[in-house]
């Protein structure tokens, strides 16, 4: 199971996921809470108690607004983490040691990757928002997935570009990079493999699972989606699957959808794209041009709280044996080799 799960559907609930609206909340008194949490010492709480109330913090509440200085990138800019890096840190578990700015310059020091030419062409379609770029410069983002590239000797592949997004977004460039290492080698090295028989094996797994999960869970729209020759979801959600949603827009729901992923594992992902679908039924149903319709730049933007909603209700519908499939996947093939 990922280290990022707390336990097996621990998050589910049978009614819908109420928070109050996003303007309604008290973002001042929620930062707070979340503050407090992230720097009690160790001799007032003990690490895992800290992690397991973050979490319900983040089911219940949500990570609140950015300050005015995080949103314009001053605190990155001073070499700080917003809360939501910090937050993210205490998730995948970072400590101290392993955040090394000497290793990091030395991974640049080598120069551009064999994959150099593919990273850029791939970064400025990042982020379909102007606004991105401005607090994330493409050459941060040159340098680090070409010193990932480096750092575990392997090649650069689609989505990668995706992946690293919300990192360099919320910390320090050198911290974006270790936390980006540990999450990708940790909880994703299936989604990021390359070969011509290996390649994208953990997506290819996730998207096999998405056909089941909405044939499971919506019969309907999975006869439709067939009926219009679109078999199987290798033709219409590679992109969500193979970038845990980051490809959508606007990037502040990717975020606030990234939060509770990193929260309770990335094997919902699945769950996540399924449960987008499932809530565009009706347009999806009625489209003129189903292929257009489904095609990213087409989507209608996301709406992160109405999919985490969705996907606590719809999980607990799942049969045990689906959901262990979806556990396993990021780090597992679904079935024996």
């Amino acid at each position: 199971m990922s280290n990022a799960t707390p336990g097996p559907r621990s998050f589910a609930s049978s009614k819908a996921r109420k928070l109050l609206p996003l303007r309604m909340r008290n973002h001042e008194l929620l930062r707070k809470r979340f503050d407090t949490l992230l720097r009690l010492p160790e001799t007032k709480i003990t690490p895992r108690t800290r992690l397991l109330r973050v979490r319900r913090l983040i089911l219940n509440e949500g990570l609140p607004d950015e300050t005015p200085e995080e949103s314009s990138g001053e605190v990155v800019e001073r070499g700080l983490c917003t809360l939501r890096g910090r937050v993210y840190k205490l998730l995948l578990r970072m400590k101290a040691d392993e955040v090394n700015a000497q290793e990091y310059i030395d991974l640049i020091e080598r120069g551009p990757s064999l994959s150099a030419e593919q990273i850029g062409f791939d970064i400025p379609r990042t982020c379909p928002e102007p606004g991105f770029y401005n607090r994330v410069s493409k050459d941060k983002m040159t340098r680090l997935l070409n010193a990932f590239v480096h750092s575990v000797g392997g090649s650069y592949v689609q989505g990668m570009n995706q992946l690293c997004a919300p990192f360099l977004f919320e910390m320090p460039e050198v911290e974006a990079f270790f936390c980006y290492r540990k999450f990708i080698t940790g909880q994703l090295p299936r989604y990021v493999q390359s070969g011509v028989k290996t390649g994208f094996a953990g997506v290819l797994d996730g998207l096999e699972l998405l056909d089941a999960v909405i044939e499971t869970l919506d019969p309907e729209l999975h006869r439709f989606l067939m009926s219009k020759k679109l078999v199987t979801s290798k033709m219409y959600a590679f992109p969500a699957v193979c970038t845990l949603m980051a490809i959508y827009k606007p990037f502040s729901e990717v975020l606030r959808l990234w939060d509770f992923l990193l929260a309770f594992g990335v094997h919902l992902n699945v769950l996540a794209a399924a449960s987008q679908f499932i809530l565009l039924r009706e347009q999806i149903m009625s489209a003129k041009d189903l292929s257009t319709f489904l095609t990213v730049r087409s989507m209608p933007p996301i709406d992160s709280e109405l999919i985490i909603s969705v996907m606590t209700r719809l999980v607990l519908q799942l049969p045990d044996s689906l959901y262990e499939q979806l556990v396993r996947h990021p780090l597992h093939p679904i079935r024996p080799s």
